[in-house]
C-alpha cells in the first residue's frame, strides 16, 4: 500500500477519520497494521486519540503493536488518557498496554488523565498498577497537576493510592502551594488532612500562606493558620503575608493575621511596611486596621517615602486625612526632597493640596531640583493648586535649579490662566523676562510653542520683545521658526526688530525661509526685512532657499528684489548652489532673473 505525501497511508486515513467499513476492507486486504506517517504516528495511535473504540478494536485483533509510539514517544494509550477515552483505556489495559510509559517529556498516562481531570481513566491507570508518583522532566506528579486544576476527586484518589503529599516540581513547588494559589479550598483541606507541610516553601521563597494572603483566599489563609502556619514567614522578597495582603486590599485577611500576632512593621527587601502598601494603593480600610494596631505612622521605605507621601502622591484623600489625624509628619521629605505637598501639588490632588496646607505643610519648600509646589502646579497645569499656594502666600518668583520661574513654565506650556494668574498676583513683568540657564523669556517660550493668547497677555504687561537668548534668538525669530504666523505678527506690531541676527546671523527671515513659512516670509518682507542679510557662511536667505529647492520662497524673494548674484564667502551663488543640488525650476527662475551663469565658486 503506497503512502501519501506526508506518509499517511489509506489505512491511517481510515482510522484517523472513524471510517469502520474501509479500515476492515483495508485489513483484509493485507494492509500493513503497524505502518506509520511521518511523524512516526501508526493507525492504532490515530484511532486511540480520536476515540474510535470500533477501530481500536479491529486493530489490535489485527495484531497492531499495542505500545507502538510515535516520534514524540506517545503511545496509543498516553493519547486516548488524555483526551479522556475511557474505553479505549480500559480496551489498549486489557490488550497489555505499558500503564507507565511516558512520551518524550516523561508525561505518563496517568499525569495526562489527572491533568485533564478524567477521573474514571485514572482510577483504571492506578488499579492497573500506575506510578502514582512519576515525576515529568519539570518534576510534576499526577498530584500536582491535579491540585493545580481542581479536580478533587482525583486528588482524593491519588493520596488514597499513597500519592507523596510534599512532592515537590523543579519549582520547589507543592501541590498545598499550588492549590492555595488557586483557591482550591477543599483540596487545601485534603492536602492538610493528609499531613502536607503547611511551611513548604518554592524556589522563590512562597509559601501556601503567602499565595492565599496574595490572592485573598481568606478560608485558606483561615485553614492554614489553624494548622500552624508561620504567620510572618516572608519570601525571597521580604514579603510577609501581612504586607502582601495589605498591598492587595484583602480587609478580612489583614485582620486575620494581626489577631495571630502578625508584625505591624515588617519591611519587605525595598523598606516598605503594611502601612506604606495600603497607604500607596487606596486601601481606606486596611490602613485604619494598621494604624489602630499600632503601625508607625512615619515609617520610610528606602526611597525615604512615608505613608503620607504615597497616598499624597496618588490621591487618596481619606487615607491623608486619617494619617495627619495620627500625626503624620506634614513636612517629611523623601530621597528626592520631595514633600506631600510637592507630589499632591505636581499630580493635580485639589483636595489633598487644601488639606496639607490646612495642617501647615511650608509652602515654598524645594525638592532636591529647586521645585516648589508652585514651580509644580505650574507647570503641569493645575489652576485650582496654584490659586491655593498663591493665597497660602507662595513665592512667586522663585526658581528651580535650572532657573525657571512659575511664570516660564506655564508659558512654556501654555497655561493661559495660570499666567494670568502670576501676573495678576504680582508676578512683575521683569519676573516674566526672568532669563534660563539657556536665557530664554517666557515671551521667548510662548512665542516658540505657539501660545497666542500668552504672548498677547506679556506683551500688554510691557515684555521686552527684542531681548535675546543666549544664542542670540528672539521672540520673532523662534515664532518664525517655528511657523506661528499670528505671533509673527503681533510681534511685529509691537516694534520687534525685523532683522535682528543673533550668534548664527540668521535673522527671523532666514528660520522663517528655512522651513517654508511662506506667509511669514511675506509678511517680515512687508516689514522691511532685509534680503541680503547674510549668515556665518555669508550665504543669503535667497541661497539658503534655491539650495534646498524651496520653490515658493525663491520666487517671492525675487520679486522683493532680492540680488540675484550674491554670492557666499566662497564664492557661491544662489544659481550654482540650486544647480548643483538638481532644483531645475529653480535654475530657471534664477537666470529668467539675470543671474550670472558663468559665476565661479571658490572650486572653480
Amino acid at each position: 500500500m503506497w503512502p501519501t505525501l506526508d506518509g499517511n497511508t489509506a489505512l491511517i486515513r481510515a482510522s484517523e477519520n472513524g471510517h469502520m467499513d474501509i479500515v476492515r476492507m483495508l485489513l483484509d486486504r493485507g494492509a500493513s497494521v503497524d505502518a506509520t506517517d511521518y511523524d512516526g504516528k501508526a493507525a492504532l495511535r490515530w484511532a486511540a486519540r480520536n476515540g474510535h473504540a470500533d477501530i481500536v478494536r479491529m486493530l489490535l485483533e489485527h495484531g497492531a503493536s499495542v505500545d507502538a509510539a510515535d516520534r514524540l514517544g506517545r503511545p496509543a494509550l498516553l493519547s486516548a488518557a488524555r483526551n479522556g477515552h475511557v474505553d479505549i483505556v480500559r480496551m489498549l489495559v486489557e490488550h497489555g498496554a505499558r500503564v507507565d510509559a511516558a512520551d518524550g517529556y516523561r508525561l505518563t498516562s496517568l499525569m495526562w488523565a489527572a491533568f485533564n481531570g478524567h477521573v474514571d481513566i485514572v482510577r483504571m491507570l492506578l488499579e492497573h498498577g500506575a506510578s502514582v508518583d512519576a515525576a515529568d522532566r519539570h518534576g510534576s506528579t499526577a498530584l500536582l497537576s491535579a491540585a493545580r486544576n481542581d479536580h478533587v476527586d482525583i486528588v482524593r484518589m491519588l493520596l488514597e493510592h499513597g500519592a507523596t503529599v510534599d512532592a515537590t516540581d523543579r519549582y520547589g513547588s507543592t501541590a498545598l502551594i499550588r492549590a492555595s494559589e488557586n483557591g482550591y479550598a477543599d483540596i487545601v483541606r485534603m492536602l492538610l488532612e493528609h499531613g502536607a507541610s503547611v511551611d513548604a516553601a518554592d524556589r522563590y521563597g512562597a509559601r501556601s500562606l503567602l499565595w492565599a494572603s496574595r490572592h485573598g483566599h481568606v478560608d485558606i489563609v483561615r485553614m492554614l493558620l489553624e494548622r500552624g502556619a508561620s504567620v510572618d514567614v516572608t519570601d525571597r522578597y521580604g514579603s510577609t503575608a501581612l504586607l502582601l495582603a495589605s498591598r492587595h486590599g484583602h480587609v478580612d485577611i489583614v485582620r486575620m493575621l494581626l489577631d495571630r500576632g502578625a508584625s505591624v512593621d515588617a519591611t519587605d527587601r525595598h523598606g516598605k511596611t503594611a502601612l506604606l502598601l495600603a497607604s500607596e494603593h487606596g486601601h481606606v480600610d486596611i490602613v485604619r486596621m494598621l494604624l489602630e494596631r499600632g503601625a508607625s505612622v512615619d515609617a520610610t521605605d528606602d526611597d525615604g517615602s512615608t505613608a503620607l507621601l504615597l497616598a499624597s502622591r496618588h490621591g487618596h484623600v481619606d487615607i491623608v486625612r486619617m494619617l495627619l489625624e495620627r500625626g503624620a509628619s506634614v513636612d517629611a521629605a523623601d530621597h528626592h526632597g520631595k514633600t506631600a505637598l510637592l507630589l499632591a501639588s505636581r499630580d493635580g490632588h485639589v483636595d489633598i493640596v487644601r488639606m496639607l496646607l490646612e495642617r501647615g505643610a511650608s509652602v515654598d519648600v524645594t525638592d532636591r531640583d529647586g521645585s516648589t509646589a508652585l514651580l509644580l502646579a505650574s507647570r503641569h497645569g493645575h489652576v485650582d493648586i496654584v490659586r491655593m499656594l498663591l493665597e497660602r502666600g507662595a513665592s512667586v518668583d522663585v526658581t528651580d535649579r535650572r532657573g525657571l520661574t512659575a511664570m516660564l513654565l506655564a508659558s512654556r506650556d501654555g497655561h493661559v490662566d495660570i499666567v494670568r494668574m502670576l501676573l495678576e498676583r504680582g508676578a512683575s513683568v521683569d519676573a516674566a523676562d526672568a532669563f534660563d540657564r539657556a536665557g530664554r523669556t517666557a515671551l521667548m517660550w510662548a512665542s516658540r510653542y505657539g501660545h497666542v493668547d500668552i504672548v498677547r497677555m506679556l506683551l500688554e504687561r510691557g515684555a521686552s520683545v527684542d531681548v535675546t537668548d543666549d544664542y542670540g534668538r528672539t521672540a520673532l525669530m523662534w515664532a518664525s521658526d517655528n511657523g506661528h504666523a499670528d505671533i509673527v505678527r503681533m510681534l511685529l506690531e509691537r516694534g520687534a526688530s525685523v532683522d535682528a541676527a543673533g550668534h548664527l546671523g540668521r535673522p527671523a527671515l532666514r528660520w522663517a525661509a528655512r522651513n517654508v513659512h511662506v506667509d511669514i516670509v511675506r509678511m517680515l518682507l512687508e516689514h522691511g526685512a532685509s534680503m541680503d542679510a547674510t549668515d556665518y557662511d555669508g550665504g543669503t536667505a535667497l541661497i539658503r532657499a534655491s539650495e534646498n529647492g524651496h520653490m515658493d520662497i525663491v520666487r517671492m524673494l525675487l520679486e522683493h528684489g532680492a540680488s540675484v548674484d550674491a554670492a557666499e564667502r566662497d564664492g557661491g551663488t544662489a544659481l550654482i548652489r540650486a544647480s548643483e543640488n538638481g532644483h531645475m525650476d529653480i535654475v530657471r527662475m534664477l537666470v529668467e532673473h539675470g543671474a550670472t551663469v558663468d559665476a565661479t565658486d571658490r572650486d572653480g
